[in-house]
């Protein structure tokens, strides 16, 4: 499935990101570090600067994280999946596959078609 048909079925969660951004002032997008404080992999450095494993990541939403592409000819990629709670798990969105809790690394073919794109799933 394309990015465009998964940007078209995004349209409620859009609508209820923007409605909690509306109500809390929380970022419809995120570094990782504001949904995953205690995340020691993405916090700051000692000297302010973004720690690598997770530079270019980001949330969109609580449910999505994303890792664009931004090399030309690009063919892998590598993102961090924070730990998630009990019971959840990061699923790779364009083939399914599921990492578990995550607080690993993985590194993703990137054709043109994809990009590091997950999504948290209860169990």
């Amino acid at each position: 499935m394309s990015a465009i048909k998964w940007r078209e079925q995004q349209r409620n969660y859009v609508m209820d990101i923007q409605a909690t951004w509306s109500a809390t002032n929380a970022p419809m997008i995120a570094p990782l570090w504001l949904l995953f404080p205690g995340e020691s992999a993405c916090a700051f450095t000692s000297d302010g600067q973004d720690n690598v494993a997770c530079s270019g990541s980001f949330m969109f939403g609580p449910d999505w994280l994303a890792k664009p592409v931004t090399q030309y000819s690009q063919t892998s990629s590598w993102v961090w999946l924070p730990t998630l709670p009990s019971g959840e798990s990061w699923v790779y969105w364009f083939d399914k596959t599921n990492y578990g809790r995550g607080g690993v690394n993985v590194t993703l073919s990137t054709p043109i078609s994809t990009f590091p794109l997950f999504y948290r799933q209860s169990a």
